[in-house]
């Protein structure tokens, strides 16, 4: 009889089905949702055969690995809105870092919310959103925030709390942009954040009450500061750069970016291109976070295990964002490009899918919320304007609109990107809308995107084609009401 439940389980959540009519709450599914801070997809399970990320990889083969997933937003802030809202940038009107999403959302429920409201034990540990949701926000225990700058060295830590006084120099920059100290992991942020989630999972198992544990990674985000033993792991001299460090050939100025976020720091000439030595010496810092990062996920599944808690468990894992790296010539983000939207998405669904399976269809962060709901027992709210993942865990081929979209605002100017098979496409426009730049790339024959044919005689009837697909494609924005959407 368990079996035929089982079954029956599976293919009601891979329709979509699944309401928690179905399911009581003791019956309801555990949720784990990893955020990690910058992370493009430079992971083991990805193909990059640099990274050390053994504990993300081992989840990719006990779950799925969604090898085209995009951010709707390549800046912290307006992402984490985004896809912890259910709501697109143009929804939430979260455009920058400054804005406060309880402010901004008027009402909407956020995922630890609703979830909250529908009997979840919800817990919250580091970086989960930029700024605002904390501790008053939806939380069943007191939310645990990681510090922002995040040193062991006391000079650095000196400088580094100086730099948030409000009477720090105006031209005072932040400490260096790394460090590598003979330390535990929990002497950095992200280890205390494992450590204190690991001991939650022990008290979360002795209760039936379902939960939901958001862990927000700060890693590989700057500063680079993680224990020595990560940046032991890679030799600095073999580690490959970028092979593309000109902005795309015909890019319209709008659309480019500079190293303003790692200018910040104390270590890097500002205004100048990197030289070789500091563009190894940033490559370094990134991979040795993002082995850090992975350090820790690995200790809270194995709690989950060791826990018996890890068959009733549903494993989320996604970035905010992606990260240039040197390619195109930016070193960070806020580029409407490939590299900097395209972000790692894994789901493990207890009794759903194969191990394993690769998914190469086209989706969107947006669509995490309604995905966990549905994995997790719960009805999707209405206001999600995403779509559950749940259909393609259960059958990879089954009937999906393969279009991504993503945006970002420059000024007074947005770009609205359209991601389809082949194409990547982006209008930049005036609130008027007078188009300030056209950008168009053949992600399969040019899949760094190097050059912009936008403007290239050949590809006219492309443009034509592509402009009328994102006048019809693009989500219109619902924009809800002071009590929440209806």
């Amino acid at each position: 009889m368990a079996g035929k439940s089982q079954c029956m389980r599976s293919k009601l959540i891979a329709g979509g089905l699944l309401l928690s009519s179905f399911l009581s709450v003791a019956e309801a599914k555990n949720v784990v949702f990893f955020i990690v801070d910058d992370l493009r997809p430079r992971l083991g399970a990805y193909g990059d055969p640099v990274a050390v990320t053994p504990a993300i990889d081992s989840l990719a083969k006990e779950g799925s690995l969604f090898n085209r997933a995009y951010c709707q937003y390549p800046i912290c802030n307006p992402s984490r809105t985004s896809f912890l809202s259910g709501l697109r940038p143009d929804s939430t009107a979260v455009y920058g870092n400054d804005q406060k999403p309880e402010v901004a959302l008027r009402g909407v429920p956020v995922l630890n919310q609703y979830f909250a409201s529908n009997g979840f034990e919800v817990l919250g540990f580091g970086k989960i959103y930029h700024s605002g949701i904390g501790p008053d926000g939806g939380w069943s225990r007191p939310y645990t925030e990681s510090q922002w700058l995040d040193y062991v060295r006391p000079e650095n830590k000196a400088i580094g709390d100086q730099w948030f006084s409000p009477r720090r120099p105006k031209e005072q920059r932040v400490p260096a942009s790394w460090e590598a100290e003979a330390v535990a992991d929990d002497a950095y942020a992200d280890g205390m954040m494992a450590r204190e989630a690991v001991k939650s999972l022990k008290e979360l198992a002795a209760q039936k009450k379902p939960f939901l544990m958001v862990f927000g990674f700060r890693h590989p985000h700057l500063p680079w500061c993680a224990p020595k033993k990560y940046w032991d792991l890679y030799d600095r001299e073999s580690l490959p750069l970028a092979t593309n460090r000109q902005f795309p050939v015909e890019a319209p100025k709008v659309a480019t970016n500079d190293f303003g976020e790692l200018w910040s720091y104390a270590d890097i000439p500002a205004g100048r291109p990197l030289t070789e030595a500091l563009e190894r010496q940033s490559l370094h810092g990134y991979y040795a976070g993002v082995s850090y990062a992975d350090a820790q996920v690995g200790k809270v599944i194995s709690a989950l295990k060791e826990l018996n808690l890890f068959d009733d468990t549903v494993i989320v894992l996604v970035a905010d964002n992606g990260y240039q790296m040197g390619d195109n010539g930016v070193w960070c983000k806020g580029v409407n490009w490939e590299a900097t939207n395209r972000v790692p998405c894994l789901l493990r669904v207890p009794g759903l899918g194969q191990s394993g399976q690769t998914i190469n269809r086209l989706v969107e962060l947006v669509d995490i919320y309604p995905t966990v709901c549905a994995a997790a027992g719960l009805p999707i709210p209405g206001h999600c304007e995403g779509k559950s993942l749940l259909p393609l865990v259960g059958n990879p081929k089954a009937p999906w609109t393969d279009i991504a979209f993503t945006q970002l605002q420059r000024g007074k100017v947005m770009g609205r990107s359209i991601r389809t098979d082949r194409f990547r496409f982006t209008l930049w426009e005036q609130e008027d809308g007078t188009l300030v730049g056209c950008e168009l790339y053949d992600q399969q024959n040019d899949p760094q995107g190097n050059v912009n044919l936008a403007g290239h005689p050949d590809w006219q009837d492309q443009v034509r084609e592509l402009t009328s697909l994102h006048r019809k494609q693009w989500p219109a924005g619902r924009k809800h009401s002071q009590t929440g959407p209806e």
